[in-house]
């Protein structure tokens, strides 16, 4: 990530673009995008900054826990009473799968996690009300919640006396369609409280 804003990515961007079938002519607009991501405000992180060493890529995890109940799930999760637009195949797929991103910044550990969601063609349609919609419609919260859970777990095999509050960050989630350099468009920043993550952990187990 510390070479993303100076370097020139042309040649990788075009062997993804014809991997995929794109045409070359979005290729600008690919180098523009990474550039928006990389230098956007992120609450408490700097992507510019991310070494190689200090990030893990595509973490794959896996819950054995025996038919949790989505209804407890929700309830844990979604304290403020918001609607519950999940459902039980949202649950059942997020309990399997890879985190897009794990990053280790300033001795904390964050969840990073891309979309590329359309929300609209401005940028106030990537503020935080229309990025909380979202969040809720499509299960994110539910996604990110359980994603924290299986970081936290596998910190806590790894680190002795691992603390939740000093050495886990938060989850950003990250809506690039509507990043760009300096705002906070597009960004979805959650540090779940501990208590809620002790509740879920106890729900999963």
């Amino acid at each position: 990530f510390d070479t993303a804003l100076h370097d020139d990515h042309d040649l990788i961007i075009e062997k993804v673009l014809d991997q995929y079938q794109i045409d070359q002519k979005w290729k600008t607009v690919t180098q523009n995008m990474i550039r928006n991501v990389v230098s956007a405000d992120i609450p408490r992180l700097n992507l510019g900054e991310v070494k190689e060493d200090e990030q893990l890529r595509e973490m794959e995890f896996h819950f054995k826990s025996q038919q949790p109940s989505l209804d407890n799930i929700l309830k844990i999760i979604r304290s403020e009473g918001g609607e519950q637009h999940a459902s039980n195949n949202d649950l059942q797929s997020f309990l399997t799968g890879f985190i897009d991103l794990i990053v280790r910044q300033n001795g904390k550990y964050f969840i990073v996690d891309y979309k590329s969601n359309y929300l609209g063609d401005t940028l106030e349609e990537y503020g935080q009300e229309r990025l909380k919609e979202e969040i809720y419609n499509a299960s994110y919260d539910l996604q990110y919640h359980l994603y924290t859970v299986a970081l936290v777990k596998y910190l806590k095999s790894r680190i002795k006396e691992f603390s939740y509050e000093t050495d886990f960050g938060g989850v950003a989630y990250l809506f690039v369609r509507g990043m760009r350099k300096g705002k906070e468009n597009g960004v979805w920043f959650h540090k779940p409280d501990e208590v809620v993550m002790e509740r879920l952990m106890n729900e999963l187990e």
